[in-house]
């Protein structure tokens, strides 16, 4: 048990300003180098015995009860606890053993030291008693032993055996308290408390308990399990395997994370053979089973946000038909839905628990429905839908389980319209001081309110970091117990609630529920038990989340419904919507309430990954354009960043009447890849500058990316000018063209006509030489000389 020196009591009861005094004034002693004795150093920095042995979360603390004890950022304590050797009940007529372990926090070593066992003198009947023992346990030395050094973040034990009788004060108790102290040079360096259940006198009724545990995953950003993560969480010592180790068989309603049950079955065929049997396992066990809300995310906040109870969506961007080519995994990883169900109903209940039935008829809730064969496509390559992954034979589902403490006004009924009727809650969210039954009314809404000192000292028994610590812890509860049994009235039916981490300790989990079970205090109940005994009225405590988790959140709810409108550019958003719904819930996983700084980094990561996400469509900036007609087109470059094809529609807006634009352009974008687009625009009144703002909608009007202005210079006047030089260019080349050819027409009959007279002078000549040649070779022959010339001889 964990504890500071009597001094560190005082301590704590002085105002704030003087004991913040004394810490000064230690401080400076110390830096003068006086030296402070072991009982002050540990004291100053110590805290009390009662709140380790009843440790539980801050928020499931009540007033009056013990509370956990949060080690400080520079623990400087010696922590002692003392529990029996071996487990059970205790006779104080007895001799008895007890083991007595020391743990050196400080900075320095511990010499060889002494350990003491003291006693009161007066029995413990009452809780008030009880408390005030463990304020200050000064009793009778009723044994001692010597404890080796200790060296700085060690820890020894010894034993101490106490004669017979030496607890003889304290028969007829239901109680046996003792003490320890660890005394260091002769003084009291630290001490402890611890109570035992006696063996006498024996309860003459037990006190009715039942026990709420979960199932979960650790904190991620991803809203599913990939099958690595499977395979490890669910092999031989993987968490989700120890989780259902600590539970499974045993007094529990287990609160399951569906996120689990849906990413094994989404994998179809593909599920590592650990999750599959792990799951077959778990539609096995006889415990009360209810549905966390999916990734366990955090109900108050989301009410508190004004968005109510969250709906996870669809799975389709994640089921893959060829995962499922011979059938999916069964809703239950061993058997069809129905089956299961009704599998459920007609096994036998673990002690303390009760089939489906009775929980149904307790509560008024029917039974939840599944289909009749939820897992089992039609024929191969058939997916599942949504509702076959999270189809399992839940014996309830109209519990809430919210993070503890953090309820304020209107969550109950927030809880109530999503079908959540019945909501757990912590000690520290209703008023302290109201006892009764678990099973409590607040304003018209049903609770289920666990009792501190009983969460308390389970918890500490689950979480205990020795096994002297556990076996302290478990008799506390025990003792706890006991002096209920005892007290007259009317008996409560009681609940106690594990933390969700609890299964990482799977070992400590086992023996503290068995140790519940086997004692003759404690009866162990069910939830069905609980709904049905009379409420008590209590008043909620606002338990409002502080900031900054509420302001986070709402950014991560702002830029979801972003990424949400932008993703109707898509012909099917489920791609866009599906992951980051999922993504937002986990993000909200109560798992993350304990790590603030982890969160926020996480938080931070996926805000900039949907701001790339809903950038990734823009317009791709332009350099100027001059208009040099009265109808043109603006060439527009169109960036697609995402792996699918989308749709746009572009429009430019004219920041004068220079240029006029009619018509938006629709666009489809391949995946990932730059489309060039012409949007027409015509030519107004005027020349000189324009500047055209193109923006980009989705085709149901959402905007898209950023709007880029393009520089335009008008000059449309240019279009009759040069319509003009073109036409007398054109007259021109034509004429040109035409005078050419008449020219060369001409010239070509010239020189055809001068070819032709000198063809015909050639020939004239050569008519005349052969004439004359003739007259010049027959001149004297009679018989060639022409016919004028006979004629003329004649005549």
């Amino acid at each position: 048990m964990e504890a500071g020196s009597n001094a560190s009591r005082r301590l704590r009861r002085l105002p704030d300003t003087a004991r913040r005094g004394l810490v000064l004034l230690a401080a400076g002693l110390m830096v003068a180098g006086v030296a402070v004795a072991p009982r002050v150093a540990a004291g100053l920095a110590g805290s009390s015995v009662d709140e380790v042995a009843v440790a539980g979360s801050k928020s499931d603390a009540s007033a009056g009860a013990p509370a956990a004890a949060a080690p400080s950022e520079v623990d400087e304590t010696l922590v002692v606890r003392i529990a029996p050797s071996a487990p059970g009940d205790v006779d104080p007529a007895a001799p008895l053993t007890v083991d007595v372990e020391v743990s050196n926090r400080t900075g320095e070593a511990l010499a060889a030291s002494i350990v003491r066992v003291t006693a009161p003198a007066t029995p413990i009947s009452d809780t008030a008693a009880l408390d005030a023992w463990t304020a200050e346990p000064a009793g009778a030395v009723v044994g001692e032993a010597p404890l080796r050094p200790i060296g700085v973040g060690g820890t020894a034990s010894a034993t101490v055996s106490i004669p017979a009788d030496a607890l003889g004060a304290q028969a007829g108790a239901p109680i046996v308290a003792v003490g320890a102290e660890l005394v260091v040079d002769g003084e009291t360096a630290a001490s402890g408390s611890a109570a035992f259940p006696s063996t006498t006198p024996t309860p003459a009724r037990a006190v009715s308990v039942a026990v709420v545990g979960a199932i979960t995953l650790p904190a991620q950003v991803t809203g599913v399990a990939d099958a690595e993560q499977l395979a490890t969480w669910t092999g031989p010592v993987g968490l989700l395997t120890r989780q259902l180790d600590s539970l499974a068989g045993r007094p529990v309603a287990i609160g399951i994370d569906p996120r689990i049950i849906v990413s094994i079955r989404l994998l179809g065929t593909d599920a590592p053979p650990a999750a599959v049997a792990w799951l077959e396992r778990l539609a096995a066990v006889p415990n009360e089973v209810f549905p966390l809300s999916y990734a366990d995310s955090d109900l108050a906040l989301q009410s508190q946000l004004g968005v109510g109870v969250l709906p996870v969506g669809a799975f389709d961007d994640l089921l893959d038909p060829a995962r499922f080519e011979t059938g999916a995994a069964d809703a239950t990883g061993g058997m069809p839905a129905a089956d299961a169900a009704a599998e459920a109903s007609a096994r036998p209940a673990a002690a303390g628990t009760a089939p489906a039935e009775a929980v149904g008829e307790a509560s008024e809730t029917p039974a939840p429905t599944t289909p009749a064969d939820p897992s089992e496509p039609d024929e191969p390559g058939t997916v599942p839908s949504t509702e076959d992954l999270f189809a399992w034979p839940y014996t309830r589902t109209d519990i809430a389980w919210p993070a503890e403490g953090t309820v304020a006004a209107g969550d109950l009924a927030t809880f109530r319209n999503a079908g959540l009727t019945t909501t757990i809650l912590a000690a520290a969210n209703v008023d302290p001081g109201s006892d009764g039954n678990a099973a409590s009314s607040l304003d018209g809404e049903t609770a289920l309110v666990s009792d501190a000192r009983i969460t308390g000292a389970l918890r500490a028994a689950a979480t205990a970091p020795s096994e002297v610590a556990q076996r302290e812890a478990s008799a506390r509860l025990l003792a706890e117990l006991a002096l209920r049994a005892a007290a007259p009235g009317d008996r409560a039916v009681l609940l106690a609630t594990l933390p969700r981490t609890a299964g990482e300790n799977a070992t400590r989990v086992a023996a503290a529920l068995d140790r519940l079970v086997e004692s003759p205090v404690a009866a162990t109940a069910s939830l069905a038990d609980i709904v049905g005994a009379p409420p008590t009225a209590r008043t909620l405590t606002d338990g409002t989340e502080p900031e900054p988790r509420p302001s986070y959140a709402q950014r991560m709810l702002d830029a979801e419904a972003g990424q949400v409108a932008f993703a109707t550019v898509l012909d099917d958003p489920t791609p866009l919507t599906a992951p980051v719904r999922r993504e937002l819930l986990a993000l909200l996983d109560i798992a993350w309430i304990d790590q603030p700084d982890e969160w926020a980094s996480a938080v931070g990561g996926w805000l900039v990954e949907r701001s790339a996400t809903v950038d990734a469509i823009s317009i791709v900036p332009s350099s100027p354009v001059n208009v040099l007609s009265t109808e043109t087109g603006v060439p527009t470059t169109i960036e697609n960043r995402l792996p699918y094809a989308a749709n746009v529609i572009v429009h430019v807006a004219p920041s004068n009447g220079r240029l006029i634009v009619d018509e938006e352009v629709p666009v489809t974008l391949a995946p990932e890849s730059r489309s060039n687009v012409r949007v027409p625009v015509e030519a107004g009144v005027g020349n000189g500058q324009v500047v055209l703002t193109v923006t980009l909608h989705s085709p149901t009007g959402v905007a898209v990316g950023s709007a880029v202005d393009i520089p335009a210079n008008v000059q449309a006047d240019w279009e009759g000018v040069g319509a003009t030089v073109l036409a007398i260019l054109v007259v021109a080349f034509f004429a040109f063209g035409l005078w050419r050819t008449i020219r060369r027409r001409r010239r070509a009959r010239a020189e055809e006509a001068a070819e032709a007279g000198a063809i015909d002078a050639d020939a004239s000549n050569d008519t005349h030489d052969e004439k004359d040649a003739s007259n010049g070779m027959h001149a004297d022959d009679p018989a060639v000389q022409p016919a004028d010339a006979t004629e003329s001889r004649d005549g």
